[in-house]
This record gives C-alpha cells, sequence and structure tokens, in this order.
C-alpha cells in the first residue's frame, strides 16, 4: 500500500513512513502514543530516534480518506446512499458525511441476489415539513468586518472588494456594485449595473465569481456549459464580455480535459447533424475484448493529456507566484512566456441579465406565508417552461433550432419537413424573440444526435423567474411569466460506454433530498466492479430522463408548498403500477383542486426505471395543450392579478444595498486607472497587497482541479473539503 495515502490522516499523525529520509525500520508505536511520543524525543533526544516511528501493523488496508481506487469509492457511494433510502435526513449535504473508512469497510460489495427497489426498511419515517425561509440574522456588511465574521465571510468581503475595485476602473466602462445577492463556500453573486453610454441607460446585471480565486476551474467550466445551450429561451443566458466593454476571456490549453473521459474532441454545438445516424458506438466492453491494443493507446493518450494539463498549470502557477520570472525573456528564460501566453492575470467570472422576480424558491416561501395556491393555468406553463429547458439539454437550439442562422434558414428547414413527411410529431419553423431561441424537439431524422447534457441541480432555487413576451404573436408568456433553468455548474455531457469510475464520479453530483434513483438506486449495491455500468438499466444512467425527474420534484414541491421527502417515499403497493416517488398527489384530497392529468404526469416523471418515464417529444405535446387550456374560475384578469400580487419583491434576503442614484450614470474612472487596466497591464496592481503580505496557498486535496493556480488572497485561504462531487 503506498503510504502516501496515510499522511493527511490524523490517525497517523507524528509517524515517519519507511519512504522518508533516515527511516530506521524497528521501532513500533501505537497511533494513540504517537503525538506525545514525538514531543519526548525532541526533549530528550538520547531515547528512542524520531526516524524511526513507524505506522502500526494493524494498519487499515485502504486510506481513511475519501478512497481513491474504485472499489473503495464504490463501496463509500454505497454506505452514504443506503443512509440516503433508509434515513434521509442524517446529512444535509454530501460535505457532512463522514470521511472514515471504518463507516464504509462493512458495507456489502455486492449485495448477492437481484435487486428489488421495493425490498428494504426506510429507518426513518417521513414527516411532511413545509417549505420555510431560512432564519436570516445579518447580512453580510461588505464594507466593514465583523467579530462574528468566519472565514468564509472574510473571503466573501475580500472577493467582493476585488471585484468591485476591477469593475469600477476598467477603462471605458462604467459600472456600479449595489448589493451582494448571495454567497457561499463556492461563489458570490453580485448584483451590479452598468451604464451603457451608447443607449444612455442602465443595465441591472449579476456578476458570479469564485468565493476565493478569480483564477476559478469551476467558473470556466460553468462558461462551457451556457455556450451548450446558447440563445435557449428557458435556460439563463451569459451576458457577453464584449458587450459590455469588457476584455474577452481567453480559451486555457486542456482546461476541459476531464480526469474520468478518454473522449478528445467534441462538436461545437453549431454543426448540422446528418438524416443518417452513425453506426452505433461499440460497447466498452466489446473494445477491451476485441480491441485491446486501441483501448490501451487510447487511455495513454488520455493519461498524456491529464500530464500535459497538470505539467501546463503548475509551471503557470509557479510564474503566476514569482514576479521576477516575467522579466526574464530570451534563451535562458526559466519558463517560456511571449507576452500574454499565461494569461496571468485573468480574471473568471460569468454575468447574467438580473432577474427582477427572483426564483421559485423564493415564491414557495411566500406561497407559504400567503396560504395561496398556484392556479392550474400558472402551473400549466410552469410546467411547459421546464419541458422547453429540457428540450435544451437535449437538443440545444445553437444546434437544432431551424432558425438559428436567421429567419432565412426557415425555407430550407420546410423544405426537409416536407420531403419526409410532416406529421404532428415534427417540428416546426422555430419561434423566435430577439435573439431568443424557443426550445422544440427536431424532426425525426435528426433526433439520434442528442447532446444528452444533465444538469443535476434541478431545483426551486435555481429555476428563475423572468418576464412576460407581450410583443409574441402567440400568447405563451403574455400573463404568466417565463422560467429560465439557471445554474450550470454541475452540468455535464453524458457519453455512452465509458469507464465505471465515469459514472462512479458523477453519482455523488447534486444537493441532498435531488438525487434521482439512478444515483440513490439500490441497483448499485448489486454491481460488482467487473460488469460494465453502462450497461445498466438504472445505475448510472444518465441522461433527459434524470433532468426529467429534476423537473417533475420541483413541480411537486411547488403543488405541495412541501420540502423534498426525505428519505425517498415509494409507492409500496403493485397495483399501483411502475414504482414511482411521488407522495400524496395521487391520494390526498388536499390536492384534488390540481388538474389530474398534471398530478398523473408528475408522478409518471418521478419513476423508479428511466425507460419507464415519458419522452421529451410527449411531454412537450402534452404541456403545449395544457398550457392552452381554460379552467374554471381561473379567468385572464385572475391570473394576472396573482401573478402580480404573487411575483412582486420576492427578493426577501436583499443585503445592505450601496447608495445610489439610478437616474445618473457612475463616474468615469480616473485616467490613471484608464491605463492601470489597459490590456497589457499589471490589473492587480493597487488593488491586492503584495505577495509577501498576503497568506500562502495550500491544498491538500489530489484531484486533478488542485493543479490549478490560486489568486492571491487578503483573508487566509481555507482549503475546501473534499466532495465527491
Amino acid at each position: 500500500m503506498d503510504p502516501y495515502n496515510y499522511r493527511d490522516d490524523p490517525y497517523f499523525e507524528g509517524y515517519i513512513f519507511p519512504d522518508d529520509p533516515n527511516y530506521v525500520p524497528g521501532y513500533k508505536q501505537n497511533p494513540s502514543q504517537s503525538s506525545s511520543a514525538n514531543q519526548a524525543l525532541e526533549n530528550d533526544p538520547g531515547s528512542v530516534p524520531h526516524s524511526v516511528i513507524e505506522p502500526p501493523e494493524d494498519a487499515p488496508s485502504f486510506p481513511p480518506a475519501l478512497p481513491t481506487v474504485f472499489e473503495a469509492r464504490y463501496l463509500a457511494a454505497g454506505h452514504i446512499f443506503d443512509t440516503y433510502r433508509r434515513r434521509g435526513n442524517i446529512y444535509s449535504s454530501m460535505r457532512q458525511v463522514p470521511r472514515g473508512w471504518d463507516e464504509f469497510s462493512e458495507y456489502p460489495f455486492p449485495r448477492p441476489g437481484i435487486p428489488n427497489p421495493r425490498n428494504y426498511t426506510s429507518e426513518e419515517s417521513w414527516k411532511p415539513a413545509r417549505t420555510k425561509a431560512p432564519l436570516i440574522f445579518w447580512p453580510l456588511n461588505t464594507e466593514t468586518s465583523s467579530l462574528f465574521d468566519d472565514e468564509n465571510d472574510k473571503r466573501a468581503r475580500s472577493m467582493y472588494g476585488w471585484a468591485r475595485g476591477y469593475f469600477q476602473r476598467v477603462r471605458n466602462t462604467r459600472f456600479k456594485f449595489r448589493k451582494l445577492l448571495h454567497y457561499n463556500d463556492n461563489n458570490l453573486l453580485i448584483n451590479m449595473s452598468h451604464w451603457s453610454e451608447q443607449s444612455g441607460r442602465h443595465r441591472d446585471l449579476v456578476l458570479k465569481v469564485s468565493a476565493g480565486d478569480w483564477d476559478s476551474s469551476r467558473i470556466r467550466e460553468e462558461k462551457r456549459n451556457l455556450q451548450r445551450v446558447a440563445r435557449a429561451a428557458h435556460c439563463i443566458q451569459e451576458v457577453g464580455s464584449s458587450e459590455l466593454g469588457l476584455r474577452p476571456q481567453r480559451t486555457l490549453p486542456l482546461d476541459d480535459v476531464d480526469e474520468f473521459d478518454s473522449s478528445s474532441g467534441e462538436l461545437s454545438g453549431d454543426e448540422s447533424p446528418a438524416d443518417e445516424p452513425p453506426p452505433p458506438p461499440r460497447t466498452r466492453r466489446d473494445r477491451l475484448d476485441n480491441d485491446p491494443e486501441g483501448s490501451k493507446e487510447k487511455t495513454e493518450t488520455h493519461r498524456l493529456n491529464l500530464n500535459r494539463k497538470a505539467s501546463f498549470f503548475k509551471t503557470r502557477q509557479s510564474v503566476k507566484s514569482q514576479p521576477e520570472l516575467r522579466e526574464i525573456s530570451g534563451p535562458m528564460a526559466p519558463f517560456p512566456h511571449d507576452g500574454d501566453e499565461w494569461d496571468l492575470d485573468r480574471r473568471d467570472f460569468i454575468l447574467f441579465d438580473s432577474m427582477e422576480n427572483g426564483d421559485l424558491e423564493h415564491l414557495l416561501y411566500k406561497l407559504v406565508e400567503a396560504k395561496r395556491d398556484v392556479p392550474n393555468r400558472v402551473l400549466w406553463s410552469f410546467w411547459l417552461c421546464l419541458i422547453k429547458a429540457c428540450v435544451a439539454l437535449e437538443y440545444p437550439p445553437r444546434k437544432f433550432h431551424p432558425r438559428r442562422r436567421g429567419a432565412d434558414d426557415v425555407a430550407s428547414i420546410t423544405a426537409l419537413a416536407g420531403s419526409i413527411n410532416i406529421t404532428d410529431d415534427t417540428a416546426s419553423t422555430g419561434k423566435v424573440i430577439g435573439n431568443d431561441l424557443f426550445e422544440e424537439i427536431p424532426v425525426p431524422s435528426r433526433r439520434w444526435a442528442t447532446n444528452r447534457i444533465v444538469h443535476f441541480d434541478i431545483d426551486p432555487s435555481n429555476i428563475l423567474i423572468g418576464g412576460l413576451d407581450p410583443s409574441a404573436d402567440d400568447t405563451e408568456h403574455s400573463i404568466v411569466p417565463r422560467l429560465k433553468l439557471a445554474d450550470f455548474g454541475s452540468a455535464k455531457k453524458i457519453k455512452p460506454n465509458k469507464s465505471n469510475e465515469y459514472y462512479l464520479e458523477r453519482r455523488t453530483i447534486g444537493k441532498w433530498g435531488f438525487y434521482a434513483p439512478e444515483q440513490f438506486g439500490i441497483e448499485w449495491d448489486y454491481i460488482a466492479p467487473g460488469p460494465e455500468i453502462s450497461e445498466h438499466e438504472v445505475a448510472g444512467n444518465y441522461g433527459s430522463w434524470t433532468n426529467i425527474w429534476g423537473i417533475a420534484l420541483t413541480m411537486w414541491m411547488v403543488i405541495t408548498k412541501l420540502r423534498s421527502p426525505l428519505p425517498p417515499q415509494r409507492s409500496m403497493l403493485v397495483e399501483d403500477g411502475p414504482l414511482h416517488y411521488c407522495p400524496l398527489l395521487l391520494d390526498d384530497p388536499k390536492y384534488s383542486n390540481v388538474d389530474e392529468e398534471l398530478r398523473r404526469t408528475i408522478a409518471e416523471c418521478l419513476r423508479h426505471a428511466p425507460n419507464s418515464r415519458p419522452r421529451l417529444a410527449d411531454l412537450l405535446k402534452q404541456a403545449e395543450r395544457g398550457a392552452a387550456r381554460d379552467f374554471e374560475g381561473e379567468t385572464d384578469d385572475i391570473i394576472r392579478a396573482w401573478v402580480q400580487s404573487m411575483l412582486t419583491c420576492l427578493k426577501i434576503f436583499d443585503a445592505i444595498t450601496l447608495d445610489y442614484d439610478r437616474d445618473n450614470p457612475p463616474e468615469r474612472p480616473p485616467s490613471s486607472a484608464n491605463s492601470q487596466y489597459s490590456l497589457s497591464a499589471n490589473p492587480w496592481e493597487g488593488l491586492l497587497p503584495n505577495d509577501n503580505d498576503g497568506a500562502s496557498i495550500t491544498d491538500s486535496s489530489q484531484s486533478i482541479d488542485d493543479y490549478l493556480p490560486d489568486a492571491p488572497s487578503i483573508a487566509p485561504r481555507v482549503s475546501e473539503s473534499r466532495d465527491p462531487r
């Protein structure tokens, strides 16, 4: 066993391992005595030499930290989700899950027999709980510190100050920070305004930055996901840097190389798929059995790319942390550099247009407080929006929409549709409002080219409420606002026939309480490491059906105004049909006022087996019919009144707002700032402390992402705990 696996564990604190300098074998010591013994050795060098302390003979066979080998990580995830199924609310997030190996070592691996998702006993009974707003004692003051600040508060305040300093001093732009909307361990959301000299108007924006680093691989990954759903009407859209006069952000080499994905290259998203699908890809089992040399070559290429990526970012970090190296040029330079080759002063951020109506989570808070229900017409409209967001993930409009290249493209698409006999299951010529492409299922001959993007984080807090579309030719959003799916930081493009590690790594992505059966299902417990997870019907079978589960659970919460059920509530009766996780909606008379067709559809979307959930094409047609229906007592005036009363002032938890006059533009940056923040100058100058003043940057995790550089820090940087995500 590699001794490096034990080094960060407190159990072995004070030990000297066999490969350490001056190691002398032969001395045994109990773990509990290590620290005190080492202190005694320092006080009395004549006793046992410090260098002969070694691990005990009964050391565990796996490291107590989260295991790195597949079998151990498989066991750890199995234990976690066994607890999730049986007890549900013992943890509130993956960060609270214990990392000790003793917690996982006794878990059966694998279980014998055939899995039956109905055949396990829940240890905790479900107690329906209303959705309530969290208790907020006091918002973070971004201007001054407090005695009650923790490390996250300090990091958030520092990052807020850096971001405000940069945006208010960048040349040829006028920005004004208004308030800090939200912050957590990973990100900050900041409300800001941009003054356009051309239009003479303010544009309300939301800035998303990493909580501790300007240079953030998480932000870059989310930007790549946003590019995949660019122009989708029911997905949040990034505001391009060029629209605001900011320097465009460069692409770093090998930045998108995934640790568990050996595939190289993929479509950009703009290509038109061919009418004839390619031959079905070979399964991984077939490649390993019949083409071992090709599989080995692909693995070696992937490993080489990972090493190149790690080398690039480590070297880049060295140059970044040693300013004197930037001044050395010529053949004797320790590192190659050519102007801004290393992009040392980059800032990773995302800008969105502000959504004034908030999100569904805050709407639920208000519904509970006001003791109001959601009308059927609004429910169907919301459901249609969520279905279209799922369509955008499966068939991105920038790749499939008939008018993605402009209105002139309609003729060719119409001719194509006519050549294949148009039916009611065929996509139309496309709806466009402004730059937004409304999502549609493509013509049957092109549906094979699905993108299979899984969001992995669909919940009410990530569903934003937009505005109305009064200028549209139809009435889809004339009185009910449009919903938009947000937060694509966890989204993944799922590929078929990948390694077991690929699917296991994605098992724990998401929020506690919102995992799909493909992640928490008991079927995982019956899979040995040998068989391929990619061939399983439930375990690891992520796809559009996973997104459908997420939006159905969100709609369940909107209708019931309850928190997501924990542990997951199964339909135990066989006569109920396929196993589903939709309590109350079908049998509680309290919800009889909700349209029965919608309730049954939600129950079908919450079925255990992915292949038993409805298809996107069927759901879209049904939702379009449902949104156009009339319901007794729900006139246009009543719906308008409901929208006006429930979707006003939804921003319940506003942070401290800075003094700001919206009628006057912010002042121009001073001339010195214009020159200081030119494209070739160092934008950190004047905003950040010297390297000697900042805390050292350390990180003990062993992921490939940890080769990415960290920005200087005003407050001490807190190493994030190892998250299974």
